[in-house]
């Protein structure tokens, strides 16, 4: 393993900040800049940080599109045998103590404009579109890295060259990408970049307010928001408190979810607590994301008369993916 200082985030204070089980969240370039910049730009050496499962390393992850938007993708090759041989649309890598700057942003930022011009020698006239991060727990390369993604858009393909690890490289126009093709990492990546149609499914007793299906739609890309059915939603809200729970009935709302949803779509549960943990569990079965809804109390208080009164509310936060591992 290459002897390299990287850079890294304290697994507690980057979940501190991100719920990174939710493995793929878009940002804006400015909200990703205010985020990074909460964090102290730290380096570690990779040889130990790649077995410390307390460091999150942070990778640059550039998706490249030349001027028919077409995708550069490549079999993997490189140091790291864990993804050997797998399909990826990944370019980058670790950022190094020679990329410091003043702050974590503009170190992150200049280490991927390293990490792309060493892996595609000649590349020039380009344009870096922050997306968001990706992150998934499922393997022990995932568990010590979270990825910046990044879409790079080049104007001639034909005047760069290719890094040994690139050397076994394809165009692939967007409408011939399959996911199941590609590492992890690149499906996650992918998903954040083509906004593809995403639903989620409405599993509680009230409407979503406005600024809930905003964040939706801009954290977690959501397309299309699915209320149950009436006979379904009534089963759901009123559950008999009394004796065991009624499986048998919870086994219909599932039937009708599985039949609506396609792996990767989120499902929004929040109601009963024996309900809840029953359902989480089946629908992650099924390859769906269950989420519920965060919210910061807030306390306003007014004065009539020389009496104050207090009155708290309660303002939308942010989504939390359910861990029941």
């Amino acid at each position: 393993m290459i002897d390299e200082n990287v850079l890294y985030i304290d697994r507690d204070l980057l979940e501190s900040k991100v719920d990174i089980y939710l493995e793929k969240i878009k940002y804006t370039e400015n909200e990703l800049e205010d985020l990074f910049n909460t964090f102290e730009t730290s380096f570690y050496p990779r040889k130990l940080a790649e077995n410390d499962r307390n460091k999150k390393q942070i990778i640059s992850y550039c998706i490249i599109i030349n001027e028919n938007n077409e995708i550069l993708t490549y079999t993997r090759k490189g140091n790291e045998k864990r993804l050997h041989n797998l399909m990826s649309i990944g370019v980058g890598g670790h950022i190094n103590d020679c990329d410091m700057q003043k702050d974590f942003y503009t170190t992150l930022y200049k280490g991927t404009i390293r990490e792309l011009e060493e892996e595609l020698p000649g590349i020039h006239d380009y344009q870096i579109i922050p997306l968001g991060i990706i992150n998934e727990e499922l393997s022990s390369v995932g568990h010590v890295h979270t990825g910046f993604v990044c879409v790079v858009k080049i104007k001639n393909n034909n005047a760069m060259a290719y890094s040994e690890e690139l050397s076994k490289h394809v165009w692939l126009s967007q409408d011939k990408i399959k996911l199941e093709d590609f590492e992890y990492w690149s499906q996650l990546a992918l998903e954040l970049f083509l906004n593809k149609p995403k639903k989620i499914f409405l599993l509680f007793s009230h409407t979503l307010t406005q600024g809930q299906e905003e964040n939706a739609k801009s954290s977690l890309g959501i397309t299309n928001f699915v209320y149950i059915p009436k006979d379904l939603q009534k089963l759901w809200s009123k559950i008999n408190p009394q004796g065991s729970l009624n499986i048998n009935k919870l086994s219909e709302l599932l039937n009708w979810i599985s039949s609506e949803s396609k792996k990767g779509d989120y499902v929004l549960v929040q109601g009963d607590f024996g309900a809840v943990v029953y359902i989480v569990h089946a629908i992650e079965k099924m390859g769906l994301i269950p989420i519920y809804a965060t919210t910061k109390r807030q306390s306003k208080e007014m004065e009539s008369n020389g009496v104050v009164e207090k009155t708290q509310i309660f303002k939308h936060e942010g989504f939390r993916r359910y861990r029941i591992h």
